[in-house]
């Protein structure tokens, strides 16, 4: 028995769609949602036990026990002779008796209500909201389509799966919001599914189907009209708020809402001075993470070395810039080791790259400027063509990194 009552958590009803009126809108809808719960209780007999304001009398009512429709044995009917005796004890408890009180194991034959009214007219929004929070004991299972075709499995799959849940958890309530725009927007076989299952519910199970219109009783296909019968009253229409009760809304909204000063708020409290968190303590790299950044950082250097090599050798061998490929001559400038503090060619900047010395191309444009920069000491004269070699050198070096640099990073 207790295996029955275990419902999967994806198949679980999901919360009651039900909202109380909020009191600004409450002197519009108050007398239609009071009109709707009068209609309810004539043709759900379950909502009377629930509206009453003495809610202990709901242990009187057997049909509310779980046990009565989570059961698949088949009850049996007995004549009021066998009952003379007393009620046997054992399972033979689940018989059904004629004999019984009306209101307290109420019964009724498929209880249906459609809430009827023009756009606007708030049937979606508050008043059926407001009908299901009134009947809030009982579980709702909405059947929209946000539910139906947002859904991984089949709409089909899902409606069957929603009022097999509400037999389930009977007493119950069936909710389908706007079912004329379901209606046009489910397929043929969603249709055929919801109007076979409606079907097959038992007559007398307190399951109600409560759905909500824009259109009349008589505009609606064929199908939604024969499901809920206009002679019997489960087609319920929602009237204008009268005169008196459009005076009370906006005697409300005007005297009471809008007349209330403004909410000031309290500047001179003093908020509480929390301490600055500490900084994060720096997370050590493991080992092989330290292990790949040096590898990666080694290969780096290597292309570095490998892309200054090409361009020291470029300059090197241009004829124009000879005179510095090579050291000074000492015996043909023998002044030079005065005048000059730290000599550098390109023969020497390529026995930095060898040596490793050179960790960006920044710090090897600096010893290109300082061969630069002593040819320009050296040769004060503006015209000397030495001092000319020596900016065409700084120009072409500073060029080749450059459009090196922008090849490479244009083709990451």
């Amino acid at each position: 028995m207790a295996l029955k009552k275990v419902v999967p958590a994806s198949n679980r009803i999901e919360a009651s769609p039900g909202q109380v009126l909020s009191p600004i809108f409450k002197p519009l809808f108050k007398r239609s949602v009071a009109n709707i719960l009068q209609v309810v209780q004539k043709i759900f007999p379950h909502a009377q036990l629930v509206l009453k304001e003495d809610r202990q009398q709901d242990h009187l009512n057997p049909i509310l026990q779980d046990d009565m429709f989570d059961s698949d044995d088949d009850a049996s009917l007995v004549s009021g002779d066998e009952f003379k005796d007393g009620m046997p004890d054992g399972p033979e408890k689940k018989l059904l008796c004629f004999s019984r009180s009306a209101f307290c194991e109420p019964t009724s034959c498929w209880p249906r209500l459609l809430i009827v009214g023009k756009e606007g007219y708030g049937q979606v929004s508050y008043v059926a909201p407001a009908v299901l929070h009134a009947l809030e004991k009982f579980p709702v299972h909405t059947l929209d389509l946000s539910v139906l075709l947002t859904n991984v499995a089949p709409p089909e799959e899902i409606c069957r799966q929603l009022i097999r849940n509400a037999q389930k958890t009977a007493p119950s309530i069936i909710y389908v919001p706007d079912i004329h725009l379901w209606w046009d927007n489910a397929g043929p076989a969603l249709k055929l599914t919801f109007l076979t299952l409606l079907r097959n519910i038992p007559a007398f199970s307190p399951v109600l189907l409560l759905a909500t219109s824009d259109v009349r009783h008589s505009e609606l296909p064929e199908e939604i009209q024969k499901l809920f019968n206009k002679e019997f009253g489960e087609a319920c229409n929602i009237e204008l708020p009268g005169r008196a009760e459009r005076a009370a809304f906006f005697e409300d909204l005007i005297l009471n809402q809008v007349a209330k000063p403004p909410v000031k708020k309290r500047v001179d409290q003093t908020l509480e001075v929390l301490p600055v968190a500490p900084p994060a303590e720096p997370q050590k790299p493991q080992e092989e993470e330290v292990g790949m950044l040096e590898e990666e950082e080694e290969d780096t250097l290597r292309e570095l070395r490998i892309f200054l090599r090409d361009i020291t050798h470029r300059l090197a061998t241009d004829r124009h810039l000879r005179e510095f490929a090579k050291p000074v001559d000492p015996q043909k400038v023998p002044d030079c080791a005065t005048r000059i503090k730290e000599p550098m060619d390109l023969s020497t900047v390529l026995t930095q790259i060898d040596s490793r010395q050179y960790l960006t191309a920044g710090d090897y444009l600096k010893d290109i400027d300082l061969i630069c920069n002593n040819a320009l000491e050296y040769y004060p004269d503006q015209r000397s063509t030495d001092r000319h070699r020596a900016y065409v050198l700084q120009d072409t070096a500073y060029s080749m990194v450059r459009n090196e640099m922008y090849t490479v990073w244009t083709t990451l």
